[in-house]
């Protein structure tokens, strides 16, 4: 089967034959999946281009094919559909590197979950416009964490081209180091540099404008809204986590990582931005 945007195979004779019309309109109601699996294929059918590039490794719950339920399978895509309103207000005001950051994050991932969807022969095996599925979640995962770390360097205002180059410059190219040089990585490993960088990035905006960090969070943040983000992020980290635990459970915990990410995106970015202390009867949050 070669890979493409075409109707499944069994519906390509349905406009020969009444008779094959009428099964093929029973198999897609069977099998609603169906065009999803069409967009994938086997290595043999699709060049890799990226059959010699370092990939991070999958868990063992990716490894395996998913429920086979339309309802659940489908509910990560729709979940993404909760990042749309933060990439909005980055074009509204300007954004357009954190516009196209998570946008193109965007993408990957309904990319990935789409190939997830069919991927009955395992995500390391299926590919998609020639990338298998376990490349299109390497590059989702490293579109999240320099989001991440980016975002931080937005709360805290930073400013200095120096540090500015830590979390935009520093981590993609020690991201891009680890993937060519060391062995398959986990989503530990990755997370570490993340972590690391954005505690280097605060302690050096700390010691650099310590006062200037405290105007920037006084002018634009606000309590309600600042626990409100705090609260969306921890719970869409949790979420993230949570199928190591309950692995069967895949497509419920990632469609929530998405919904709070993109809850918890949107109301910082509205602090970012100074819009929440325009809204009537908001405390804004005082720093001594």
């Amino acid at each position: 089967m070669a890979v493409g945007f075409g109707m499944p195979e069994p519906l390509a004779p349905a406009f020969l034959s009444p008779d094959l019309a009428a099964r093929s309109c029973r198999e897609t109601l069977e099998n609603p999946l169906a065009p999803v699996q069409h967009f994938v294929s086997s290595p043999s059918s699709a060049p890799l281009l990226l059959a010699k590039a370092p990939v991070m490794a999958l868990p063992e719950h990716l490894r395996k094919p998913p429920t086979g339920e339309s309802m659940f399978d489908v509910l990560p895509i729709l979940s993404m559909v909760a990042c749309i309103p933060t990439i909005m207000l980055f074009f509204r005001k300007k954004r357009y590197l954190d516009a196209g950051l998570y946008f193109g994050g965007f993408l990957v991932a309904v990319i990935y979950h789409a190939i997830h969807m069919g991927a009955h022969k395992g995500m390391d095996v299926v590919t998609f416009a020639g990338f298998t599925g376990a490349a299109w979640r390497t590059v989702d995962i490293v579109f999240a964490n320099l989001l991440l770390a980016r975002t931080l360097g937005h709360v805290l205002g930073v400013s200095h081209p120096l540090i500015a180059l830590i979390p935009n410059i520093g981590l993609p190219c020690t991201m891009g180091l680890a993937l060519l040089f060391l062995p398959p990585m986990g989503i530990a490993m990755m997370s570490k540099m993340t972590c690391g960088c954005m505690v280097l990035t605060l302690v050096a905006q700390l010691l650099a404008e310590g006062r200037a960090v405290a105007l920037h969070v006084a002018e634009r943040y606000t309590r309600a809204g600042v626990c409100r983000a705090l609260v969306s992020i921890a719970a869409g980290l949790f979420s993230f986590y949570m199928p190591t635990l309950r692995p069967q459970a895949y497509w419920l915990w990632h469609s929530l990582w998405h919904v709070f990410m993109g809850v918890g995106y949107w109301e910082l970015y509205r602090q970012i931005e100074g819009l929440a202390v325009k809204a009537p009867g908001s405390t804004r949050l005082k720093v001594d």
